[in-house]
């Protein structure tokens, strides 16, 4: 009787080991990306960004009003997706967060590094907006 339940643990673990080489086997033969990816680029002359618009610039400004898309409830802050009227995405973040971000984006962006545009508005006019959202007023 041992003999049989020394055999069977020994299949299971086995069995079990198995399983895994076989699991790490599906993941090893997932294709490597060799393409090298950039996080800072030379600006040359960094006097000559323009540190009101950032990487946007002015023609990529958003113009308002914008129009209500969704809450977004993943992170900390409170935020919402917006469109404007070319249909355009945006993101809106509330809170005092917004402001420093805006201005650490633009700082990274004038030395080189690769950034999102953020655009700062004190306010905002959205469209269809819900009266109360999960998170932020």
């Amino acid at each position: 009787m041992c003999r049989y339940l020394a055999s069977a643990l020994v299949f299971a673990v086995l069995a079990l080991g198995s399983l895994d080489l076989a699991a790490q086997a599906d993941v090893g033969s997932a294709p490597v990306s060799t393409d090298r990816v950039v996080l800072w680029a030379s600006t040359g002359d960094i006097k000559s960004r323009n540190l009101y618009y950032g990487p946007g610039g002015k023609e990529h400004f958003p113009k308002g009003p914008m129009k209500f898309l969704r809450e977004d409830s993943e992170g900390a802050s409170p935020k919402f997706d917006v469109s404007d009227p070319s249909g355009e995405k945006w993101r809106a973040k509330l809170g005092i967060e917004a402001q420093p971000e805006t201005v650490a984006t633009r700082l990274l962006w004038a030395i080189g590094y690769i950034t999102n545009e953020n655009y700062f508005f004190s306010d905002l006019k959205v469209e269809d907006m819900p009266r109360h959202l999960r998170r932020g007023q």
